[in-house]
């Protein structure tokens, strides 16, 4: 039997072959076929890894870090900080990770959601009280040369960067004063006055109309949550 097999096979292969240069023209589109079609996926291929690398550095470099921590049960709170729900600062996790080699740098994060208001309305924001140096470099490209005046400062606490959607909805310009307000994490309602030293003009529309960035330092002012954040980028 095992004969047989191989005497088919040889059969088959010699067949084959005369059958390929039975008509060279067919048998030479044939291959030229095959090759575009390999080529082209190829191509397809390496577009569409370069493109996903783009979207996932864009993001990493544009506010997200590329690895984000929280403690565990974050994602399931319905409004507001609860502070059983935050990390402290100099804990276990955040000495570990700063010490390993693997690991360029960390940013703390605090984020809230609440009211910007200014003399004659408000508005929903969503909040992002950040380290400002440490930012910048595990951000670098969350505040550009495109966008208008400065990023958070540690020089100036009070300083705010809104985004562009949300300054053009308020006509709010830099140097504006306008108020926080944002629920702490007793419960009660809290309002801070902050100035608007920069205006990010994030891409998408939906975020450009609410991020406000602040100074960390005064968000815990704002909720009342001295040391604590909520996120570890």
């Amino acid at each position: 039997m095992l004969k047989a097999e191989q005497g088919f096979l040889s059969f088959a292969l010699v067949y084959a072959f005369r059958s390929l240069w039975r008509n060279p023209r067919r048998t030479l589109l044939t291959v030229l076929t095959v090759t575009i079609s390999v080529w082209v996926a190829i191509v397809a291929e390496s577009y569409a890894t370069a493109v996903m690398k783009l979207w996932r550095d864009g993001a990493a470099d544009t506010g997200t870090a590329h690895l984000q921590l929280h403690r565990e049960g974050y994602w399931t709170k319905q409004e507001g900080v609860r502070q059983e729900l935050t990390l402290k600062v100099g804990d276990d996790l955040d000495q570990l990770l700063r010490q390993d080699e693997r690991v360029q740098r960390l940013v703390r994060r605090l984020e809230i959601e609440g009211l910007l208001a200014t003399d004659e309305e408000s508005v929903y924001f969503l909040g992002s009280g950040v380290e400002p140096e440490a930012e910048q470099e595990v951000s670098p490209r969350l505040f550009t040369s495109n966008d208008r005046g400065s990023f958070v400062d540690s020089e100036n606490p009070r300083g705010i960067a809104i985004g562009k959607g949300l300054a053009d909805m308020l006509e709010l310009k830099l140097g504006t004063i306008v108020t926080l307000i944002a629920p702490t994490v007793s419960g009660s309602n809290n309002g801070i006055d902050a100035e608007v030293v920069g205006i990010v003009d994030a891409a998408i529309p939906s975020f450009s109309r609410r991020i406000v960035f602040a100074h960390i330092d005064l968000i815990r002012e704002l909720i009342r949550l001295p040391q604590g954040y909520t996120e570890l980028g």
